[in-house]
């Protein structure tokens, strides 16, 4: 499809590690909307100087720039996203949406049920477990862990969670895959204000437990959900694979509109 001197509704940008530099475009029309993907191959950055990336991005954006209007969407991924020091846009609307909707979340999560009835659907919550029939008995205090394998949750967002937690479950683990400096002070606070114990675990011991709840805010999509436990979950990540996460062109007062504006 000729696509030289049309503006795009969508424009996905990527970013990849290649063999060699190289630039490519797909165009697509779905439904009443253009959408151009641009797809740019770069060798590994450490074999590359400054000016030499200055140069890729300079390229990369004139692309841009010939198919982009105000009001085009402009989406990238991880890649080029970091290489930017662009903000993560829809990771924070996701965690937005999180912070305003956690009571209601834990609400629809913490379903009440009795051990008869638990036990009777053991096999329906815990029975493709690697962990195999030796969990086949389900404990009736309300359990919940948190992994967290992201560095991009602070302080506050962490103890809000947790305040909303404990008012549902009454016993509550965490399990701490990326540094997370803060958690023995959240630790401290919880036992100090409401006489709350926060359990931190090793990845591998609670692997070995079974929880009603488990929240996974993590960096990365993965499958280390299947080696646990548990009767529901709510999970939040950062870079979901294949997805395109950040809005490039978030604001109409950024940089780089701002610079196209001027060179246009």
């Amino acid at each position: 499809m000729k696509i030289r001197g049309k503006k795009a509704d969508y424009i996905y940008v990527e970013r990849s590690t290649g063999i060699k530099n190289g630039l490519f475009l797909e165009y697509h029309v779905v439904g009443q909307k253009n959408v151009l993907k641009v797809s740019q191959y770069v060798r590994e950055t450490t074999k590359l100087k400054p000016w030499q990336l200055q140069s890729l991005d300079k390229e990369l954006l004139r692309t841009i720039k010939k198919y982009w209007r105000s009001d085009t969407v402009v989406t990238g991924n991880e890649r080029i996203t970091l290489d930017w020091k662009m903000p993560n846009e829809l990771f924070q609307i996701k965690k937005q949406i999180l912070m305003q909707n956690i009571e209601g979340i834990l609400k629809q999560l913490c379903i009440a049920k009795s051990e008869h009835s638990m036990k009777a659907n053991t096999k329906e919550y815990f029975g493709n477990s690697p962990c195999g029939k030796q969990h086949s008995k389900l404990v009736s205090r309300k359990s919940f862990l948190l992994v967290l394998d992201s560095t991009q949750w602070s302080y506050k967002e962490i103890e809000e969670i947790l305040w909303k937690v404990q008012k549902r479950y009454e016993d509550i683990y965490i399990v701490i895959s990326k540094s997370a400096f803060f958690i023995e002070d959240i630790s401290d606070y919880f036992l100090e204000e409401c006489g709350v114990i926060l359990h931190i675990l090793e990845e591998k011991i609670a692997k070995q437990m079974r929880f009603h709840t488990i929240f996974f805010l993590l960096e990365h999509c993965d499958d280390r959900k299947k080696y646990y436990l548990f009767q529901n979950k709510y999970q939040l990540v950062e870079w979901e694979e294949n997805q395109f996460q950040s809005l490039l062109f978030v604001a109409q007062n950024d940089t780089i509109n701002n610079g196209m504006r001027r060179n246009g």
